[in-house]
Formats: C-alpha cells, sequence, structure tokens
C-alpha cells in the first residue's frame, strides 16, 4: 500500500482506532483540470 501512496505522490497514515483495531488513512490528489480556453482567474 505504501508504494501504491507513493507513486501518486499521497500520504499515508496509521494508528489505532477507538476499538483498539488498526486504522488506516489513504490520501491520493485530485488532478486539476482546465477546460480548454480557460484561465485560472476563472
Amino acid at each position: 500500500m505504501q508504494r501504491i501512496v507513493d507513486n501518486h505522490n499521497g500520504m499515508l497514515e496509521l494508528g489505532t482506532s477507538e476499538r483498539g483495531g488498526l486504522s488506516i488513512r489513504a490520501w491520493l490528489p485530485v488532478p486539476v483540470t482546465r477546460a480548454q480556453g480557460t484561465t485560472k482567474e476563472g
């Protein structure tokens, strides 16, 4: 899992849950695409 997250420039967080189990959170960035002909200002 760490390799997949790293390959996508994401973030991985490990911890414990309230019930004593393992908690894993993964964040992956969403690519930003602009419609043709638009500018950053809108």
